[in-house]
């Protein structure tokens, strides 16, 4: 399954960790991935207490529930980070984008005031994902 990056010549270029758009053609299922925390989900505890290992944990998490849903993380196609630090946006994207290699899906980066469990990230996507027949 490929995701194709979409452009418009009259908006503002994206920057580095996403793409402006992306278009998916019909024939595979959507998956929504409800907003995921930093949880170990060995132990059911918060994850590290620094925002870029929070990050790291939070998207992995999300991917795995792509993953187990016949996915990958070349299948996401839009991401909506919260954060409650995001003057701390270089570590959040350089751990972001330690696991998506190459892979720009559209994203929103927002701060909130708070999350669930004091966690510092939350991460929520939409995959495209194999239909079931």
């Amino acid at each position: 399954m490929d995701n194709q990056v979409a452009t418009s010549q009259a908006a503002a270029p994206p920057g580095p960790p996403y793409s402006s758009a992306i278009r998916v053609e019909a024939g595979e299922a959507l998956l929504f991935v409800s907003g995921q925390l930093p949880i170990d989900p060995e132990t059911g505890e918060m994850g590290p207490c620094d925002v870029g290992r929070q990050t790291t944990l939070a998207m992995t998490n999300a991917l795995r529930v792509v993953g187990d849903n016949g996915g990958s993380s070349s299948d996401i196609v839009k991401v909506g980070i919260f954060t409650t630090r995001i003057s701390e946006i270089a570590d959040i994207n350089a751990n972001y984008l330690s696991l998506l290699g190459e892979h720009r899906p559209a994203r929103s980066l927002v701060e909130v005031s708070a999350l669930p469990r004091e966690a510092l990230v939350e991460i929520e996507l939409v995959a495209r994902v194999p239909a079931r027949r």
